[in-house]
């Protein structure tokens, strides 16, 4: 009698209780449906949702396979699962319009805008270069020979670093 008594009491523990969270162990992470599945000490759950909601504006967390985390389960129901805490992140993927890290009085470089900006700058001082060591010297000119010719290798690309910042990503 005892035994059946603890097996209904675990019974409605389990189906009744206010408590709807639970420890699990990530096994595997689909990136397509922002899912995972995890396993608990009883059970494997599938289609545990990386993002309790997911809308225009959404942060998904991905864990690590064989991270630890917990998972909260609405009303109890495995099938409405998503995560809560994670041990253990691989990525972090966000989707807004603009992100503020600390006080936000600096903003992030855009890397490729960089990059591309500094070539333009390298080129324009190699043609300085080129332009200082074949630049022709007429006499009695006063320079303006010279001038022409470094006027005339500097004005052909100029970089611009208008478009190296990022204003909607803003560190402090």
């Amino acid at each position: 009698m005892d035994n059946l008594v603890k097996l209904i009491q675990e019974i409605i523990k389990r189906e009744v209780s206010q408590e709807h969270l639970f420890d699990a162990t990530v096994t595997k992470v689909d990136r397509t449906s922002k899912t995972c599945t995890v396993e608990t000490e009883e059970e494997e759950i599938y289609s545990v949702r990386l993002a309790a909601i997911e809308g225009k504006s959404s942060m998904v967390l991905y864990p690590k396979v064989g991270s630890s985390v917990v998972c909260g389960a609405l009303e109890g129901n495995t099938r409405n699962a998503c995560i809560l805490k994670y041990s253990d992140l691989e990525e972090v993927e966000l989707s807004v319009d603009k992100v503020v890290v600390g006080s936000g009085e600096s903003s992030m470089v855009k890397g490729e805008e960089l990059s591309k900006q500094l070539d333009t700058l390298s080129k324009q001082v190699q043609s300085i270069i080129q332009a200082i060591n074949t630049a022709a010297v007429a006499p009695s000119d006063g320079g303006a020979t010279f001038k022409t010719n470094m006027i005339a290798q500097l004005s052909k690309e100029q970089p611009d670093f208008t478009q190296i910042e990022n204003k909607k990503l803003r560190h402090g």
